[in-house]
């Protein structure tokens, strides 16, 4: 079954422009660090979180808590992760050397 293109160009724009169910910002660019900033901050959360959990001796006892919060420093890693590779997709052209790729909002 095919994708219709008005489908498959809003799923490759997700997250660089406002969908239009979005009435006051839509078609309007997204600022990547609307994305990027809440994204970092919680990942620098998750992964010391996660590492605390690891080294608590108490884990043995209450296993059903401590066990699935050691997972937190993965999710931590790949959240930052993909932050980083957000940032690095929309950062823009270089201002002096106008190398690199342009973001969807610069045209």
């Amino acid at each position: 079954m095919a994708v219709p293109a008005e489908m498959n160009s809003s799923a490759s724009r997700w997250g660089e422009v406002y969908p239009r169910w979005i009435w006051f910002k839509a078609g309007r660019p997204v600022p990547p660090a609307l994305a990027i900033v809440p994204a970092s901050l919680v990942a620098v959360v998750l992964v010391p979180a996660g590492l605390m959990m690891l080294g608590n001796p108490t884990i043995q006892d209450s296993w059903g808590i401590g066990l699935p919060s050691v997972l937190w420093t993965l999710w931590g890693i790949a959240l930052g992760a993909a932050a980083i590779t957000y940032h690095l997709r929309r950062r823009g052209a270089c201002r002096h050397c106008r190398q690199g790729t342009f973001s969807a909002g610069s045209g």
